[in-house]
Formats: C-alpha cells, sequence, structure tokens
C-alpha cells in the first residue's frame, strides 16, 4: 500500500469519528506514522553489511581449489599406477624366466647325466667308483648353475622392488609438493577474497555516509516538509473545525518536520 492509499483510509477513519471521537490524537498518530514512512521510503537507506566472513572465505577459496588438487592428485597416482603396472609386469615375466631357467638348467644336466651313463656302459665302467665321481661333479655343477640362476633371479627381482619403492617415493614426495603448492594458492586467494572484502567495506562506509549526508540536507528537509503539509491539509480539512484549531494547538511534531513557511500556511488556515 502507498503512502496515498494508507492516509486517504485513515482519513476515512478520522471522519468516521465523528465529534464524538478524538480525531485530533487519530490524526496526530497518523501524521507520525506517514512522517516515519516517508523518511525509510525517501531517505538513502543503509546498505547492508553482506561481505564475507572469515570462515566464508575460506570455504570459498577451499572449494574454488577442489577440483585443482583432485585432478593433480589424480594425475600423480595415474603416473605410478602405470609405472608401478610396468615392474609387476616385468616381475611376473621374472617367475616365468625363472622356471624356463630351472628346467632348461635340469634338462642340460640330465643330458649330461645320462650321456657320462653311457659312456661308462660303452667302456664297461657302468658301475666303478669313476662313473659314480662322475655323476656327483655333474650334480655339483647342477646345484653351482642353478644357484646362479637363483641369484640372478633375485637380484633383478631386487631391482625391481627398489624402482617400486623409488616410484612411492617419487609419488609421496610429488603429493607433499601438491600439498604445499595447494595450500600457498589457498592463501593467496583467501588474501585477494580479504582485498576485495576490504574494498567492499570501504565502498558500504562511503554509500552511508553519503546516505546519511543526503538526509540531513536542507533539500531533504524541505521536500519531506513539502510531503507533509499536504497529508496534513488534507488530514485537516476532514476534521471540523474545532477539531482542526485544536490539532493545531496541541500537536508539536509539525512544527519539528515543517519549515516555516508550510507551517504558518496551515496555521493561517486552520487555526
Amino acid at each position: 500500500m502507498d503512502f496515498i492509499t494508507y492516509l486517504r483510509r485513515v482519513i476515512d477513519d478520522v471522519r468516521g469519528i465523528g465529534s464524538g471521537g478524538n480525531a485530533s490524537n487519530e490524526a496526530s498518530n497518523t501524521l507520525r506514522e506517514f512522517i516515519r514512512n516517508y523518511d525509510i521510503q525517501h531517505s538513502q537507506s543503509q546498505i547492508e553489511n553482506d561481505v564475507m566472513t572469515d570462515e566464508q572465505i575460506r570455504a570459498s577459496a577451499e572449494a574454488g581449489y577442489q577440483a585443482w588438487r583432485e585432478g593433480r592428485e589424480q594425475s600423480i597416482q595415474s603416473d605410478f599406477d602405470i609405472r608401478n603396472e610396468g615392474e609387476e609386469f616385468r616381475r611376473t615375466e621374472l617367475e616365468n624366466e625363472r622356471e624356463i631357467s630351472r628346467d632348461r638348467i635340469d634338462n642340460t644336466f640330465d643330458g649330461r647325466q645320462q650321456q657320462t651313463r653311457n659312456d661308462a656302459v660303452r667302456r664297461g665302467v657302468a658301475r666303478s667308483s669313476i662313473a659314480d665321481n662322475r655323476a656327483g661333479e655333474i650334480e655339483q655343477d647342477r646345484i653351482r648353475a642353478q644357484h646362479r640362476s637363483e641369484q640372478s633371479h633375485l637380484s633383478a627381482v631386487e631391482r625391481i622392488n627398489q624402482n617400486i619403492r623409488t616410484l612411492e617415493q617419487r609419488k609421496s614426495a610429488a603429493l607433499n609438493d601438491l600439498d604445499n603448492d595447494h595450500a600457498r594458492r589457498i592463501e593467496n586467494q583467501i588474501g585477494r577474497l580479504e582485498n576485495e572484502r576490504q574494498r567492499r567495506l570501504s565502498e558500504i562506509e562511503r554509500l552511508n555516509a553519503q546516505g546519511a549526508s543526503r538526509q540531513a540536507s536542507e533539500a531533504f528537509r524541505a521536500q519531506r516538509s513539502e510531503a507533509v503539509f499536504l497529508q496534513a491539509d488534507e488530514l485537516l480539512s476532514a476534521m471540523t473545525p474545532a477539531e482542526a484549531r485544536a490539532f493545531m494547538r496541541d500537536d508539536v511534531q509539525l512544527r519539528a518536520v515543517l519549515t516555516s513557511y508550510h507551517y504558518v500556511r496551515l496555521r493561517n488556515r486552520f487555526g
């Protein structure tokens, strides 16, 4: 409801009170309410402080870099997984090569044993100590060959294990660097948001100061006096002459709000 509609409704109420009611008091209350509403509507309203709190600033900064951090973490993990998978694949190959090497060594020395037995039979010394000694030598050679093969396998496996440990250390270092970089980015963003907040606070303070200055200006008081004069004139016109004179005699808010020009005009007309 606008001011004019509101005041017309109250004027009708005043007329309805008639001479038997207190029209002067009703008019005074109506005029007081009109002045308050006028000041609210026509003065520069205070701009609310809508800036972010420290907690909101930190939350905003962290949210702004969340996707970036997750992307970097995924990239670091993906690089590790690919390289680690390659090392594990090599480990599986080594196990297969280990079995092949064992079979190859056994086949080689089984063949030598068979050849030694055949030679001993051909020479007629199959049951002699010479044949037994030769068979024992071949078995010792087999053991040494298997040991060399196993040591070679274990060395290769250890190299793979060391490569994996190195990959894990690099991943850990990369994640630690990411933590530090992430923290720096957040703190820098917090600094930028705090600067923006300070600029906004300064702007709000400036605008509110302008509003207060405007409300205190002579131009504003003159405009308000004109508006109050028009509404008071209409209210007083709805009263009986005696009620209007009593109102002008007793009400003090008009004297405080109206300029001398407007107050004298009402005084001359209504008493």
